[in-house]
């Protein structure tokens, strides 16, 4: 179960194809109370969003690329479940969900890729945790680090601009080489991918002096991130399941 005043369901679509949510039910329990019919106040930064909540099949909310729903329920609620109906002819690729308690700083507490029929249920948590990098959406998840042997390879630094897909989360780490007693920082290509239909969001090369890289303005969805050495005495490698945490 999650809490909060603010609750955002941010959908991606399959490259510039359209999709459309036919409804999308905001539960305080399974079965109960769909809250964003009843009593929340909806936003969009496209189309129209009361489409999606007004429980008819008839109507849908209409987006494309990079979008959301956003409910304000005016007050902190509770919310078990949630429930996306979208038509099957023009899905969405990937969908979070999201709770805020000021629509500033947002907590992932669902994620899915896309469903396999016209309805997909999310049991929604406090915070969606990765095992990888501790909790979702919030500053403590640590830089993502790829420290190497021989044979493999680092991550690490700037970004470059993305390709059509935006958001306010970041993702940094460094790349270098394990040696002993000191890693040794390399300069090499790195790029971050969408897991749900991997399109490439960045790319750029690691700091020569530290090994660090950042990406900034990524969308709060699972990516995979990769580097390989030109040189070739190091293997490429990719780090799966990466989230951006929330700038």
């Amino acid at each position: 179960m999650a809490t909060g005043r603010f609750f955002k369901l941010a959908f991606v679509g399959f490259g510039s194809s359209t999709y459309a949510i036919q409804g999308a039910e905001l539960y305080d329990v399974s079965g109960g109370v769909d809250l964003a019919h009843s009593s929340g106040s909806a936003t969009s930064n496209t189309g129209t969003p009361a489409n999606a909540f007004d429980h008819n099949a008839g109507t849908a909310w209409n987006a494309d690329g990079l979008s959301y729903l956003q409910v304000d329920f005016g007050t902190s609620v509770s919310i078990d479940e949630v429930i996306v109906r979208e038509d099957t002819a023009n899905p969405f690729a990937f969908v979070t969900i999201l709770a805020s308690d000021d629509s500033v700083l947002w907590r992932v507490v669902a994620a899915a890729t896309a469903p396999a029929g016209a309805a997909t249920t999310f049991n929604t948590t406090s915070e969606l945790v990765h095992p990888q990098m501790g909790v979702v959406g919030r500053q403590e998840c640590p830089g993502v680090r790829f420290s190497l042997t021989p044979g493999h390879l680092l991550i690490g630094r700037q970004n470059m601009p993305n390709l059509g897909f935006k958001g306010n989360g970041v993702i940094e780490g460094e790349v270098d080489v394990l040696n002993v007693p000191l890693n040794t920082p390399l300069s090499r290509k790195v790029r971050v991918h969408l897991v749900s239909n991997g399109m490439l969001l960045r790319e750029g090369w690691s700091d020569p002096i530290t090994g660090a890289y950042r990406f900034d303005g990524l969308p709060l969805l699972p990516c995979y991130v990769m580097t390989f050495d030109w040189t070739l005495n190091y293997n490429a490698v990719v780090k799966d399941g990466i989230m951006p945490v929330l700038q």
